[in-house]
């Protein structure tokens, strides 16, 4: 790997971890407002061209994963 792939791949790692500890902080905030039987999912990302995303949530992975499809269907109108 050359030293720019290396830097670059480098600062995506820092700027995915970045977003999902931003999203982690805003899942804290949250769970100290929401009642205990709601859960919350936080996506966060960038508006630039490389697609660094950051999630955290409340729940389980399998069930995050099925809320998402969840709201892309009514979102999309399926």
């Amino acid at each position: 790997m050359s030293k720019g792939s290396e830097n670059e791949f480098r600062a995506g790692v820092e700027r995915s971890v970045s977003h999902t500890l931003a999203a982690a902080r805003l899942v804290r905030a949250f769970r100290e407002t929401l009642p205990s039987d709601v859960g919350c999912l936080v996506l966060t990302f960038d508006y630039s061209n490389h697609g660094h995303m950051g999630y955290a949530s409340t729940g389980q992975r399998d069930d995050c994963i099925r809320l998402v499809r969840e709201f892309l269907a009514n979102f999309e109108g399926n």
